[in-house]
């Protein structure tokens, strides 16, 4: 994480992204959709006096069809129930927001088959926790 550049998709509480900064990720991007949230989360990088970490309010897939240098690590942990893995992660492949040998970690509920994801990425780790699945991709 030291130095990488980090995307936190549908960021949240902001967990993802304030620990990598924590880690020493050079640069946060922290993608939210939610007004309040997003107000919260810079509330938060106020408390943390960091400038390492961006708050930016918007869609995720607008966010991404905007266009972007690549990230080293995203995190993707949407809303469960909605659809939105497969979508997004194709469309950050053709955006090429994932640098090349960059990772992503994805989470979602255990009964989603991730079987649409784009096929230069590869499957470093994946487990379960209950009800979530969390796994580990990187780019080749």
């Amino acid at each position: 994480v030291a130095n990488s550049r980090c995307l936190d998709l549908f960021a949240g509480s902001g967990a993802l992204g304030f620990e990598a900064a924590s880690r020493g990720a050079g640069q946060v991007v922290q993608v939210e959709n939610n007004p309040q949230t997003c107000r919260k989360l810079k509330e938060n990088c106020a408390r943390l006096a960091t400038d390492r970490i961006e708050v930016v309010q918007a869609d995720v897939l607008q966010f991404i069809e905007r266009g972007n240098a690549a990230f080293d690590l995203i995190f993707l942990d949407p809303p469960f129930g909605q659809g939105l893995v497969g979508p997004v992660c194709r469309q950050l492949a053709e955006a090429g927001l994932l640098a090349p040998h960059g990772k992503i970690y994805i989470e979602t509920e255990c009964k989603l088959a991730l079987n649409d994801l784009p096929g230069h990425w590869r499957q470093l780790k994946h487990k379960q926790a209950g009800e979530v699945a969390y796994s580990l991709y990187q780019s080749q």
